[in-house]
């Protein structure tokens, strides 16, 4: 120490010590292949990145993300990425304004979010959306932090195209190897791997959009743009199998979009009628499984519609390796890649036009959609197997879309609490449904957060898209590749409108992610911030928040694992169930679920005292749980209780006014009657089996 101080100054020896971390990263990389050192030089974050995506396709597999098992584990990741890349890399100096603002509005909902915790109804679930709102900004602060350069972001974009595409013949083979097409299907619609048919189809057309995207890349691998022709075009027939009208809806828009910002516009329009012609040529056999869904010959369609999927999409890889070939020495004419900066705007402009004159002037169309609109209204089932879906309006989400407007209207600025919309719309809508989320993520937002909520999320958004536009005035390579990310994101925005895809994490994590790397690529690459070494380094500046959420994190999934893990070994072992649930109890202090469990275990063993006292515990801490009511009424009329049993009763009813076993066994109650509790028990479970499509047993 002495020795440097004397023979240099100390201003030399702190930009000395400053730039070691640098010098040392430098050297690592350049024990590594060149290519990849090239590549990592540009995207440092580029391995904690592709974990995260992989992490996506895992999610899909597991059922979307939905459950808490999962999506927690998967947000514990993200946090461990993020925590790892900022101590490793530190945090980029010189971030664009924009960028910065886009993450400050984010962390701005994310508070908002637990905020609205203290006037929501049911505070459990607004945790659980706050806690999912934090976890998406930990991913979007991993893809959108650190510098990204063209040949990192084409690798993101492969990566979630083509492990989607794996996950898709993964599924497909399990479909066609004789197992119960039930695993797979509900009403003959395609809903593997997600469980939820239009969460698949989004799934698949995201994924579709990223290996349409590696299938034109003119300075391509011609194997490489084989394969994710192939791919695009079985991803595209899964998606149709899905039997979705909102995917209908999503889809030419996110077409447009893609044709609009992707580069090589000639290859494109090439790619997408090629993927449309596989479609068309398997569409008889794939869907036929929609149409055979009461058919005993079920099993048989299914596996039909495999074999000609998975041979289709061989076929169309073979034709894209051709093409590819041919591509490489005949370049097409530029002035078929440009298109006026009005095209666009015309495009739409003419379509709309066009549609406008049509419904006018023909009589035809125009009492179709008078039809459809009607449908749509008035809450008509969708078409039984065998008439198509895509022709039909009937759904329930102008109900679910007229209360969650209602809400925000009484409710305009703070909203009613996150994902706090089930309760209300058990008392004010009219279907027969029981929707968790108002099926469109800008309602869900005004209802739930309020106008501030909105302006901080959709700002966050916003400013993100304005970052990726930076891209357009760069070069080349990072204008395509910043493209073809927000291809991906685009299908997301599209049919996230109209449907619940934000608490779908296998849905929202990528469609974040990819906005995150296109608003890193629009902006230029920054220096990596290092501190000294003996000081703080500035990637410490995130420990406090990250240590917090990860004990959050940790906790509520640990007390989802032990609640799944008692429900499914209490037959064997009860004390250690009961054990678990206790522990889960206070992992989780806002959730009444381990002590909802807990009663139900108890029920079945016949202890009815240990019940009382579990749903009595649920009951302290969602006074309006409305199960634990029903069950507290049913044990109190077996008891004899017949006013106590009244009481819990109608209140039951009251929080499920549309619900008929809750007006029955309410009339029953106030009739002085004695009720079974395993008799509605086995009434609620056949109900909920028939609204899974599972066989039931009517014994």
């Amino acid at each position: 120490m002495t020795r440097a101080t004397d023979t240099a100054s100390t201003a030399t020896q702190y930009k000395s010590l400053s730039n070691m971390g640098v010098q040392e990263r430098s050297y690592r990389l350049g024990r590594l292949p060149a290519s990849l050192r090239e590549i990592l030089e540009g995207s440092p974050a580029l391995p904690a990145q592709i974990l995260a995506l992989a992490s996506f396709v895992a999610l899909a597999a597991a059922e979307g993300g939905y459950f808490a098992t999962s999506w927690y584990i998967a947000a514990l990741l993200w946090l461990a990425l993020l925590g790892t890349t900022a101590f490793a890399l530190g945090i980029p100096r010189h971030r664009p304004r924009v960028l910065l603002a886009a993450m400050a509005l984010f962390a701005g909902y994310v508070v908002w979010a637990y905020a609205s915790i203290a006037w929501a109804g049911q505070r459990d679930v607004a945790w659980d959306g706050a806690n999912r709102a934090a976890a998406y900004l930990v991913l979007f602060t991993l893809f959108a932090g650190w510098p990204l350069a063209a040949r990192g972001a084409r690798a993101l974009v492969a990566v979630f195209g083509l492990g989607t595409a794996g996950l898709a013949v993964v599924t497909l083979l399990r479909a066609g190897a004789g197992a119960d097409p039930l695993d797979f299907l509900l009403g003959g619609r395609l809903s593997a791997p997600i469980g939820y048919s239009s969460g698949t189809s989004a799934l698949f057309t995201m994924a579709l959009f990223a290996c349409l995207f590696l299938a034109t890349r003119g300075d391509g691998n011609p194997a490489l743009r084989g394969l994710a022709l192939g791919s695009a075009g079985l991803l595209a027939t899964l998606a149709y199998m899905t039997q979705s009208r909102g995917w209908l809806i999503a889809l030419p828009v996110a077409a447009l979009a893609y044709f609009v910002l992707v580069p090589n516009r000639f290859r494109g329009l090439v790619a997408m009628g090629a993927v449309a012609l596989s479609v068309l040529a398997t569409k008889g056999t794939t869907g036929a499984v929609y149409d055979g869904a009461a058919d005993e010959r079920l099993p048989q369609l299914l596996d039909e519609a495999v074999r000609a999927s998975l041979l289709a999409a061989a076929a169309l890889a073979v034709i894209g390796l051709v093409l590819a070939i041919v591509d490489r020495r005949i370049e097409p004419p530029p002035r078929l890649n440009r298109i006026p900066r009005w095209a666009p705007l015309a495009t739409v402009v003419a379509l709309v036009g066009a549609v406008i004159i049509v419904f006018a002037v023909v009589p035809g169309p125009r009492e179709r959609l008078d039809s459809v609109w009607t449908d749509f209204k008035s809450n008509a089932e969708p078409p039984p197997a065998g008439e198509s879906r895509f022709a039909s309006g009937g759904t329930n989400r102008y109900d679910f879309w007229t209360v969650a407007w209602d809400l925000f209207r009484e409710n305009p600025v703070r909203g009613i609490g996150v994902e706090n919309f089930q309760e209300e719309y058990y008392l004010r809508g009219s279907s027969g449904e029981e929707p968790r989320f108002p099926h469109s993520l800008p309602l869900g937002v005004l209802s739930q957060t309020g106008l501030v909520g909105a302006l901080l999320l959709g700002g966050a958004l916003a400013l993100a898209l304005i970052s990726a536009a930076g891209a357009r005035r760069g070069p080349p390579a990072r204008r395509a590749a910043a493209a073809g990310a927000l291809a991906v994101f685009a299908p997301w925005a599209a049919q996230a409108s109209i449907d619940w895809f934000w608490e779908l994490a296998a849905l929202t994590a990528p469609a974040l992610a990819m906005l995150g790397a296109a608003a890193a690529l629009g902006t230029e690459r920054p220096a990596l911030g290092r501190g000294a070494p003996g000081r703080l380094k500035p990637g410490f500046l995130l420990a406090p928040p990250a240590l917090v959420l990860a004990v959050v994190f940790g906790a509520t999934w640990l007390a989802a694992r032990d609640v799944d893990a008692a429900s499914s070994s209490w037959r064997t072992d009860d004390e250690a169930a009961f054990r678990l649930l206790d522990r889960a109890a206070a992992l989780n202090p806002l959730s009444p679920r381990a002590y909802l469990v807990e009663g139900t275990i108890a029920l079945e063993l016949g202890q009815p005292e240990r019940s009382r006292s579990a749903f009595e515990a649920a009951l302290e801490r969602d006074s309006n749980d409305a199960y634990a009511l029903l069950e507290l009424g049913l044990l109190a009329s077996q008891a004899g209780e017949a006013d106590r049993a009244k009481e819990l009763l109608e209140q039951h009813s009251r929080l499920r006014p549309r619900d008929p076993i809750a007006r029955q066994v309410a009339a029953r109650a106030r009739r002085g009657a004695k009720l079974d509790p395993s008799q509605i028990n086995k009434r609620l479970l056949r109900r909920v089996l028939l609204r899974q499509g599972r066989p039931v047993d009517n014994r």
